[in-house]
């Protein structure tokens, strides 16, 4: 990936965030997470999954969710490593029914991130065939996020749609800088700028049926390619540096507000639950996303590749009637996922016959923990994972992410009566 000297960021520091849209967030609430991802085919009254709109209409009260993220990740090609800690919010995200067997969600929850700052050395031959050392700097920060509202309900027996409506916005900042000592060499810095915001769709069907007195849940998920407008900023110039101090040379080019584009791509999911009542459920998730049409302003990359994603997960609570012992009542989660990732990369960071991909493997573990006298949950979980590889002088991320969200549940949107 290029030799590898500092990294820097608020959300990630992952030196990967540099392709694409940089970083995926989690699509799914603490539960989701707890389970390796899962959640095409489950429905719960009492969670609110959005990871398929169909499953809102088995909401019995209104859900209100949200929390802390936390992440300690070590970066390591082999021979040196980084390691970086940090935390944020999670999300917000509430749902409620709105009739028998019909139910919404509306919330915020981040969608992507970037967070890099990597810097090789090069050297160039002048004119006059002398040698320049060069210093090339990438950073970049930013990222998207997601403001939702879904419907979902049961339109026949055992059988539930829905539908996302999300409002994607956020900013992408980039800056390219190349510079030299040698006082004759003209420096010079590209900084680009895209600022989303845009409406793009999911929807969602699930179908449920009883095996042997347990619930069976298949389900489907599509997201539609979408087409979302973007404000363009660039400025490139030159600059000149005398010990410390900056000076200003010349502009090269300037952009304000340009039109572009993002072209996100569509992504399809299958997936099942099976289920005895509130004792145990295993379920299982497959996703493929057409990150190959990609497009940053009319601009494609051919180190971006289609991705599959495979997620398992399960929880079990021992006897959730026990008044007795309240670890009986704990819902035990516990998930893996793989993903084959949507980079293939070489040691330059380039495409080629000697790029691997660049896949991502884990495994979650967590509590849903109740709270006395109420339908409501503390949600704790850790997710311990790998991703990329120091192989062909690549970089490998060791992560371990943690969650500790509150999921409140009660009746909000009822009508009072009056005697």
């Amino acid at each position: 990936m290029a030799p590898l000297a500092v990294f820097a960021q608020i959300n990630t520091i992952s030196p990967y965030s540099y392709f694409g849209l940089g970083e995926l967030s989690p699509a799914g609430l603490a539960q989701n997470q707890s389970l390796g991802g899962v959640g095409i085919g489950m429905n719960d009254a009492l969670h609110l999954n959005l990871i398929n709109p169909a499953s809102y209409g088995a909401l019995s009260l209104t859900t209100f969710e949200t929390g802390i993220n936390g992440r300690v990740m070590n970066l390591s090609d082999g021979t040196l490593e980084r390691e970086h800690q940090s935390t944020s919010l999670s999300y917000i995200a509430l749902g409620f029914p709105i009739a028998e067997g019909f139910g919404m969600s509306l919330g915020i929850i981040p969608y992507s991130s970037v967070g890099y700052e990597l810097s090789q050395d090069q050297q160039d031959i002048s004119s006059n065939n002398d040698t320049i050392n060069l210093s090339v700097l990438h950073a970049g920060s930013g990222g998207l996020n997601r403001i939702f509202m879904g419907f979902g309900g049961e339109i026949y027996k055992g059988l539930s749609v829905g539908l996302n409506g999300n409002f994607l916005f956020g900013r992408f900042d980039k800056t390219l800088q190349v510079s030299s000592d040698d006082q004759n060499f003209i420096n010079s810095r590209d900084v680009n700028s895209l600022v989303v915001k845009d409406l793009s769709f999911q929807a969602g069907i699930q179908y449920e049926m009883d095996v042997n007195e347990k619930q069976l849940v298949l389900g489907a998920t599509i997201t539609p390619s979408a087409k979302l407008s973007a404000d363009v900023d660039e400025l490139i110039y030159t600059y000149q540096t005398v010990g410390t101090n900056e000076y200003f040379r010349d502009t090269v080019s300037y952009i304000s507000n340009g039109e572009g584009f993002l072209k996100m791509p569509m992504s399809l999911g299958t997936g099942f639950s099976y289920s005895k009542d509130k004792n145990w459920l295993f379920a299982m998730d497959y996703k493929w996303q057409e990150w190959s049409s990609l497009e940053l302003t009319g601009a494609t990359d051919p180190r971006i590749q289609n991705s599959n994603n495979w997620s398992a997960g399960m929880w079990w609570v021992p006897n959730h009637k026990d008044v007795h012992s309240y670890f009986s009542r704990v819902e035990y989660r516990m998930g893996l996922q793989y993903n084959s990732g949507n980079l293939m990369l070489n040691a330059e960071g380039q495409s080629g016959p000697d790029a691997v991909s660049i896949n991502e493997y884990s495994l979650s573990l967590g509590v849903g923990m109740p709270m006395n006298k109420t339908f409501s949950t503390t949600n704790i979980g850790i997710v311990l994972g790998k991703k990329g590889t120091v192989e062909s002088n690549l970089i490998e991320e060791s992560f371990m992410r943690f969650h500790l969200t509150f999921t409140f549940n009660d009746k909000w949107f009822n009508k009072r009566k009056i005697d």
